[in-house]
């Protein structure tokens, strides 16, 4: 299926890490598994950029390429 694909916002950005406690310490570990936050979205999903054969497929969480914003609200709902 074809998505219709643009990066994050920076304030899209933001909550991304924000959700998944991307820090500074450990940023440069998200940065190469990202690449370099290389990250785009249709509005449902956010995926690396490269990886959006993935989107649905089940994976470790260590190696997740894709995220679905429903993902992110319920994460940022759990830290207040």
């Amino acid at each position: 299926m074809e998505r219709k694909a643009r990066p994050l916002l920076p304030n899209e950005l933001e909550l991304f890490k924000k959700a998944l406690g991307i820090g500074p310490h450990n940023f440069w570990r998200w940065s190469s598994k990202t690449r370099n936050f290389r990250l785009l979205t249709d509005g449902t999903y956010i995926w690396v950029d490269g990886h959006e054969e993935d989107i649905g497929k089940t994976m470790p969480v260590s190696s997740a390429t894709w995220w679905s914003w429903d993902f992110i609200r319920d994460k940022l709902r759990e830290l207040g």
